[in-house]
């Protein structure tokens, strides 16, 4: 069970009628923003029936925090019953250079109860932190899904049959349709009046430098990937593309990890930064370089990110001259802070890792 605890200082922001997530603050203009409780629908797409598929809905609802999970247990079994398989996704800010979202999905599906399950576990978290949207998606039939966003309002996508079922859930809310519960502000304006601060109490200890010991959104994901198997949401593994669609060829990627030594159980960080074409072949890359390193297990991913080259360390720059092709540029192992050497331990204890050396880097096979 992840031990991290809602820091004790936070006051609940309200805009307009609504109470706000912990983990959203409102400035001066957050008026603009024009939310409001209530819910609106649209069609999804007219190709549903042209391609013989029932037509479906997208439904945005937003509703007061203390609603949100009593409204959540009304809408998950609109995904189907507690054995559907379903697929958990989650999207954060990114990194990288040239996207502004990561989005994970689990790499296979799990039975709806027991996505369920972590859901309750970590209920709290899930619905205070806005660094985080979540939710999960069934892949029957009729493709459905059930979101809370960044600003934890619920975006639903069912079919239109179970239009009259939704309505009947929202009423005994007390929740009534209107032309939009967010007016249409772009995610930069939005962040102006609306920002996104850290929810989690830092971990008391003896250490010098308590910053050390304060958990954040990254250790958060780090345990919903071992609890929900996420890999990141890639269209085409042999591409390199920026947000606009735009080619980048070879670039620079940077892949942080823990890695653990077998003989001594010692873990570390491990950084390697890496040229490739596309996520294929930096997979290639960095599965023939482990080879290489025998006395690491790969444990944990933590991250993997395109950099732009002014980013780059020097190490990289230098080994970077002559290299044409795919490769491995620097690499870097360094010691973990103790609060991700905790995480990780409590993983390996609570999901048992794989000790099969160089059979996968997570983040990109």
């Amino acid at each position: 069970m992840l031990p991290f605890r809602l820091r004790s200082d936070l006051t609940r922001h309200r805009l307009a009628d609504v109470e706000l997530a912990f983990g959203l603050e409102c400035h001066p203009g957050s008026e603009s923003l024009g939310l409001r409780a209530g819910w609106s629908r649209e069609q999804v797409s007219t190709l549903d029936s042209e391609f013989g598929m029932e037509p479906r809905d997208s439904w945005h609802i937003m509703v007061d925090r203390h609603v949100l999970p009593k409204l959540l247990h009304r809408l998950w079994p609109l995904l189907g019953r507690s054995s559907t398989p379903v697929f958990p996704v989650i999207e954060l800010g990114s990194r990288d250079a040239f996207r502004a979202v990561d989005t994970f999905v689990g790499a296979d599906p799990l039975p709806l109860a027991e996505f369920l399950s972590t859901v309750r576990n970590l209920e709290t978290l899930l619905l205070e932190d806005a660094h985080l949207a979540f939710g999960a998606y069934s892949d029957e039939e009729i493709p459905s899904e059930v979101f809370v966003d960044h600003w934890k309002g619920i975006a639903l996508t069912v079919r239109s049959s179970d239009r009259e079922r939704v309505e009947a859930i929202l009423e005994a809310f007390h929740l009534t349709q209107v032309e939009e519960t967010w007016s249409k502000l772009d995610d930069r304006q939005a962040e102006q009046v609306l920002s996104i601060r850290n929810i989690f109490e830092p971990i008391p200890s003896g250490i010098p430098d308590p910053a050390l010991l304060q958990p954040d959104v990254d250790h958060f994901l780090l345990y919903l990937r071992r609890c929900w198997s996420l890999v990141p949401n890639l269209e085409d593994w042999e591409s390199n593309l920026d947000e606009a669609g735009r080619s980048l060829g070879r670039c620079l990627w940077m892949v942080q990890g823990v890695v653990r030594n077998p003989q001594s159980n010692l873990r570390a960080r491990l950084v390697v930064w890496a040229q490739a074409a596309h996520p294929r072949a930096l997979s290639k890359t960095l599965l023939a370089w482990a080879k290489d390193q025998p006395q690491w297990v790969w444990e944990d991913e933590l991250g993997t990110d395109r950099l732009s080259w002014e980013d780059a360390p020097p190490e990289v720059d230098v080994a970077r001259e002559g290299v044409k092709g795919d490769a491995v540029l620097h690499s870097l192992l360094e010691e973990l802070d103790p609060l991700t050497a905790d995480l990780v331990q409590l993983l390996a204890e609570e999901f048992p890792p794989d000790d099969t050396q160089g059979e996968r880097f997570d983040a990109i096979d």
